[in-house]
């Protein structure tokens, strides 16, 4: 006698059905990690913030020349020079959308 194989059953019907299930969840949860991702950039875009500087320098300079007699009698001539330097800063923000 002859051993007879069992005849060929085919595999459960649900493991298909896993196999699509996964597959279109992964599909979705990668959507909506898309649009969360679209949505945060959009949103920290209109945050962004323009600074201009304003730099506004006066300065004043104060020449004093003096006449002074030498000590071998010729005259000698003493400059004395002020200068002031001053420098305001003033920042603006303004965002921009």
């Amino acid at each position: 006698m002859v051993p007879t194989t069992p005849p060929y059953s085919p595999p459960p019907p649900g493991h298909t059905t896993v196999i699509v299930v996964s597959v279109c969840l992964g599909g979705l949860f990668f959507l909506a990690f898309l649009a969360a991702a679209l949505f945060f950039y959009r949103k920290r875009k209109k945050e962004i913030v323009e600074e201009t500087e304003v730099v506004d320098v006066v300065e004043h300079v104060r020449v004093q020349e003096a006449i002074v007699p030498g000590p071998c009698g010729p005259e000698v001539v003493v400059l004395s020079v002020d200068e002031d330097i001053e420098i305001r800063e003033e920042v603006k923000k303004t965002e921009v959308t």
